[in-house]
């Protein structure tokens, strides 16, 4: 087609997916300077991806030029969870829990283990609360309403078994707990 605002609109969707690819692949200056020039930065999810990449980099114990800053950190995710809890609610996600499991074990490979206590306290408290209850009931009942309730709910069994890293060593070599 020989039509010149064909031609036009043609030109910034191949620049829109040549700086989404470049984005995905961590060219973020490159995907920059091309919405620059090529005026598609409103059409560009340029801060979104850098976001999402500094969090990545967070997690793996980097700063964005991917100089090794230590630990591994889950602060920057746990900040974008925060920003966003209302849209991670809407569709039921499991990430802040998942990360705040992360930090538990962390603690625990640290050998931090009274501060991961306090950490599950503070963070966990609706899992530690329902446990409460069930323990009002009896011991032997507690563990049968855990056991049940473990299998009903994904996240209270990942809780136990985070829980359980409490009582192995930071280099034991039980499967679960490695």
């Amino acid at each position: 087609v020989n039509d010149p605002e064909y031609k036009k609109w043609n030109e910034k969707r191949i620049d829109r997916i040549l700086a989404d690819y470049m984005l995905r692949e961590g060219f973020s200056n490159t995907a920059e300077q091309l919405a620059s020039e090529s005026e598609i930065g409103a059409l560009s999810d340029i801060e979104l991806f850098t976001q999402a990449r500094a969090i990545e980099q967070a997690l793996r114990g980097n700063n964005l030029q991917g100089h090794r800053l230590g630990a591994n950190s889950c602060t920057e995710a746990l900040k974008w969870c925060n920003e966003n809890k209302s849209n991670l609610r809407k569709i039921n996600s499991t990430l802040e829990f998942n990360l705040r499991v992360q930090e538990f074990i962390e603690l625990c490979r640290a050998n931090k283990k009274e501060e991961a206590i306090d950490y599950s306290k503070k963070h966990f408290k609706t899992y530690l609360d329902n446990s409460k209850k069930d323990s009002q009931q009896g011991s032997v009942r507690r563990h049968d309403s855990l056991k049940v309730k473990s299998r009903s709910d994904p996240l209270l069994s990942q809780f136990l078994q985070m829980m359980g890293t409490l009582a192995f060593p930071p280099d034991t070599t039980c499967p679960p707990y490695k």
